[in-house]
């Protein structure tokens, strides 16, 4: 039997990509289509309360993002694992947000270093 996702019940549709690495990707694109696809079918147009999905990378209709620096998004994740609009976020979900924000860069910033290292490495290795 294939590997399956510990966030996706039922078998999975990995059966060609190996590490839980890919199946995890796999599985979050997959959730992306499906939240893309459900936003199309409740949300009417005018409906923006704050909550709900993140608008996904790959819906078409939604509107372009900002780079990664020059703006803030439209929604961010709360603590309770939905969306909000960012002028509807509380203190605390700010906060959250702030400090998963600086999480993920400590950790992106850890892996760099490992990578440059592994280039130094491999470049003495070839050297010597």
């Amino acid at each position: 039997m294939g590997k399956t996702c510990p966030k996706c019940p039922g078998p999975s549709y990995f059966l060609g990509l190996r590490g839980a690495g890919a199946a995890a990707s796999a599985c979050s694109t997959r959730r992306q289509i499906a939240r893309g696809l459900l936003r199309k079918h409740f949300e009417q147009p005018d409906d923006d309360d704050g909550s709900g999905p993140e608008p996904s990378q790959h819906d078409e209709e939604a509107p372009a993002q900002p780079d990664l620096f020059g703006g803030l998004q439209r929604r961010y994740p709360s603590s309770r694992g939905e969306y909000v609009l960012l002028e509807k976020m509380s203190d605390a979900d700010i906060a959250w947000n702030a400090s998963r924000l600086r999480k993920e860069g400590s950790s992106k910033t850890k892996h760099a270093h490992a990578l440059e290292q592994f280039g130094r490495d491999r470049k003495k290795a070839t050297a010597a």
